[in-house]
């Protein structure tokens, strides 16, 4: 008896931890072009932005924000919350189920800004309202002083 709980307890949790991972990056193979000694930092970085995208955390999603993406939209970090609780309000913002990236290119360098920028393009599970979607999304990774930044999630162009 004790075994058949010991063992039903361990199925509960691994499969906890299995559900708690989804979505999350993790393939460093991807991210072979980020070099070495920044890489990790960038994904740890990523999974945060993910994260707080899917739980809906605006302040900690400007944080994340690029300078040069705050300017060229002119965000301040009130503007940016309230714009985006709106939307979901109305329930017209796109909500992040996940996202898997499939691609990272390099995009530019020292530009406006960036000591390094880097495209990242992958596959997105969204909601809007009660309706789900997929489709392929990118952002830019900027470094700015020794970390990472981004821009919100933008539709790729087929």
């Amino acid at each position: 008896m004790i075994n058949k709980i010991t063992l039903f307890l361990s199925t509960i949790v691994l499969l906890t931890f299995c559900i708690s991972i989804k979505g999350q990056v993790n393939s460093k193979k991807l991210f072979k072009i980020i070099p070495k000694e920044r890489r990790e930092i960038l994904i740890s970085r990523l999974n945060l932005f993910i994260a707080y995208n899917k739980s809906l955390k605006f302040d900690e999603l400007y944080d994340l924000l690029s300078n040069r993406y705050k300017k060229n939209h002119s965000l301040d970090r009130q503007l940016y919350i309230n714009h985006n609780e709106n939307l979901v309000r109305a329930e017209s913002r796109e909500l992040l189920i996940e996202f898997t990236p499939i691609e990272v290119v390099k995009f530019s360098e020292k530009d406006n800004g960036c000591e390094e920028e880097f495209e990242i393009r992958g596959k997105a599970k969204y909601r809007i309202g009660n309706k789900t979607y997929k489709a392929e999304k990118f952002l830019f990774v900027c470094s700015q002083n020794n970390n990472w930044y981004f821009t919100d999630f933008l539709e790729a162009d087929h």
